[in-house]
């Protein structure tokens, strides 16, 4: 627990706070970190003393006389956890360094303190990894899955979902901390919600997983998070909850694809305030489209289940319809066909969204099917036209 790198570490911080030497002794007594490095190496028999008894050994000059191996000073044993794990000697009259020297106990105990729990957190985030790797096997082991996520205090209760968070930086670097703020940001108060599993997956990438946990209860956590971390524009996809264990892998896939489809992106509705003339339903579908493409926006899988499902077909079949529709396609067409699907096939909220004239919409609607062959008033067409859709934002 105390390596001669902590030492040598915690004698450098107390010695730019005193003007006396600072001695660091292991459990059997040995000097392993001095101010003094000709003493490095030799048995302390304060020290020894001092883990014997568990109490501070005071050290006069007289004393010192018969101790060939020690100086007048103070010998007082470092606890962790109730147990000596080694002692700190400070060099000089004892009546002159007590007033400072539980000063100098306190700072090293906090050093040692601080080097265990990043040891320890480094333990969890490796056990972590482990674990999510093996979740995202396509046979994992369950067994082995079982015994680490126990190490862990983690509870395999279904329903299991899983958060990709993306960051990117929105300053200067020099003007924000490292993306390793992100990461504390996402594993601040961890201890107390077991139900969580965190990795950095790549640099400007997080993962959550989530065990038993409601999606409101997720989207509420999530939204925290977004808000502490909005300097980095974070965006985040979410999958839909999956019951077993060996289906987190498709969780995975699925918060891939929220993330990546709806970040980044942006309807291609042109911008445009609303108007007294506005409906409420046409406003409402506005504010709709604007949560959707807000920066840091929380996407689950279920809102873009279908751009989703169109990625999942095979490109040879997504471009046998891409090729029909491309010679007719054009901006304005795309622009009438998103108002007109967001309206859900409601022409007059469609040409208030676009502060058209409703013959206006009408006309537009027609040309679509007079030049592409697919009616937007038919539910079969108009399918096919929403895919096109997709694609062409895809490829945007």
């Amino acid at each position: 627990m105390l390596t001669v790198k902590l030492a040598e570490a915690i004698v450098a911080e107390t010695m730019k706070r005193v003007q006396w030497n600072i001695n660091m002794m292991d459990p059997t007594g040995k000097i392993i970190a001095s101010g003094d490095s000709m003493r490095v190496g030799q048995q302390h028999p304060g020290a020894i003393k001092a883990v014997r008894t568990g109490k501070p050994v005071y050290i006069s000059a007289d004393e010192a006389i018969s101790m060939p191996e020690a100086e007048a000073g103070i010998n007082w044993p470092i606890t962790y956890g109730g147990e000596v794990v080694g002692v700190i000697g400070i060099t000089g009259t004892p009546a002159h360094i007590e007033p400072v020297s539980q000063l100098l106990v306190m700072t090293a105990e906090m050093m040692i303190q601080q080097a265990q729990t990043v040891v320890q957190e480094e333990w969890r985030q490796t056990i972590t990894d482990l674990l999510l790797r093996e979740l995202m096997h396509e046979t994992p082991r369950m067994e082995w899955i079982r015994q680490h996520a126990q190490s862990l205090q983690f509870p395999l209760t279904p329903p299991f979902q899983i958060a990709l968070l993306q960051t990117k930086l929105n300053a200067p670097s020099a003007e924000l901390p490292s993306h390793d703020y992100v990461l504390r940001l996402l594993a601040d108060g961890r201890s107390s919600r077991p139900h969580i599993l965190l990795a950095k997956l790549q640099p400007e990438r997080y993962l959550l997983v989530f065990s038993g946990v409601t999606e409101l209860s997720i989207r509420d956590y999530v939204e925290h998070l977004v808000k502490r971390a909005s300097e980095y524009s974070p965006s985040v996809g979410i999958s839909s909850p999956v019951r077993q264990v060996k289906d987190i892998r498709t969780a995975l896939t699925e918060a891939e694809l929220a993330l990546d489809i709806a970040h980044p992106g942006s309807l291609f509705l042109p911008g445009k305030e609303a108007s007294e003339a506005d409906s409420s339903e046409a406003i409402a579908v506005k504010q709709r489209q604007q949560e959707r493409t807000a920066g840091g926006a929380i996407t689950f899988y279920e809102e873009i289940e279908g751009q989703a499902l169109m990625q999942l077909i095979p490109s040879v079949h997504r471009e046998r319809l891409r090729e029909r529709l491309s010679p007719h396609w054009t901006p304005r067409l795309q622009e009438t066909l998103e108002a007109y699907f967001a309206c859900n096939l409601n022409m007059a909220q469609a040409a208030q969204l676009l502060g058209i004239h409703r013959n206006t919409m009408i006309y537009r609607l027609q040309q679509c099917r007079d030049r592409t062959g697919y009616n937007p008033e038919v539910f079969h067409d108009a399918l096919l036209l929403q895919c096109m859709i997709w694609m062409e934002k895809r490829k945007q």
